[in-house]
């Protein structure tokens, strides 16, 4: 398993209860010298000391951890709140995809219309010859499209977990998990432990869908009800990339999904100028390999 010293730190002090938050964590370790006189020690001998619990993340398929002080860790928007921004990552698979020069969230509900399927691996098709490393979610419906369009494409994903790497949710997608990884792409979490509480498990899925956002230079939103019609947590991924300026995107053409429940925020962002509505031209400008095609005609 590789993590750097700060790491290693940095997890003790989770461990330790140091931090129960990321806010927790930023007011207490403002900076690396901070974390060293917290968690003091040579680092062989914490390896030592800490070993068995070494061994449990390295058993449940750990290929390391990143910490906040780390050089690799990946940039965030710069006025995202200390208790939003994340301190402590663990993954599986290629962790270079996070320094990629083009990623893209593809995110949208877990129930789509049928009509959405090859709407969305056009779009994510066209991303990934355009360059792009395709970031989701790994939850049934939208994401799972998104990876495996990915995939077919002989791109690169990453997804981004609300589990831990030893109990991937939903266990129906372990299995596209691992050809994630297989095919050189990335499994990331916040969480080396699982909880048996449904509350703080319902926020591990909100804030899965923050790092959508943080970790990506655009968002397209393949379909997603409003609020009001149901469960609709593609909002949130959208909500933090309009708050903080990242690029969005939504599939929508108003004579297909006018009165299509499934494409009522797309519907909302398009309309409300929010986001642009999609079409496969814009996949160079994301990638930064062609023109704005605002003047041309949706493909969707």
């Amino acid at each position: 398993m590789v993590y750097s010293e700060a790491a290693l730190r940095a997890y003790i002090g989770a461990c330790r209860s140091l931090f129960r938050s990321n806010a927790e964590f930023h007011e207490l370790f403002p900076d690396l010298t901070a974390l060293e006189q917290q968690v003091p020690g040579r680092k062989e001998n914490l390896e030592e000391y800490w070993n068995p619990q070494l061994q449990r993340l390295a058993a449940q398929g750990t290929d390391g951890m990143l910490c906040v002080f780390d050089p690799q860790f990946p940039a965030v928007p710069p006025k995202v709140r200390r208790g939003n921004r994340p301190c402590l990552l663990f993954y599986r698979g290629n962790i270079e995809l996070l320094q990629a020069p083009c990623r893209v969230a593809v995110i949208g509900t877990t129930r789509p219309d049928p009509s959405v399927v090859p709407r969305e691996e056009a779009a994510v098709n066209a991303l990934v010859k355009g360059g792009a490393v395709i970031v989701s979610g790994l939850a049934l419906g939208c994401d799972s499209i998104a990876h495996r369009a990915c995939l077919a494409g002989g791109g690169k994903t990453i997804a981004v977990l609300p589990s831990s790497l030893g109990h991937i949710l939903p266990a129906a997608n372990r299995p596209l998990a691992e050809e994630i990884v297989k095919n050189g792409g990335l499994l990331l979490t916040e969480y080396p432990a699982e909880t048996a509480d449904r509350y703080s498990l319902s926020g591990r899925y909100i804030a899965r869908d923050r790092l959508e956002a943080y970790f990506s230079h655009a968002v397209l939103l393949a379909a997603s009800n409003r609020k009001s019609d149901g469960t609709c947590g593609s909002r949130h991924a959208m909500e933090k990339a309009e708050r903080h300026g990242i690029r969005r995107y939504a599939i929508y053409q108003p004579e297909l999904d006018e009165d299509r429940l499934c494409m009522g925020l797309n519907r909302d962002y398009v309309e409300q100028k929010r986001a642009k509505a999609f079409i496969e031209a814009d996949a160079a400008v994301i990638c930064g390999t062609g023109e704005d095609p605002a003047d041309q005609q949706s493909l969707f």
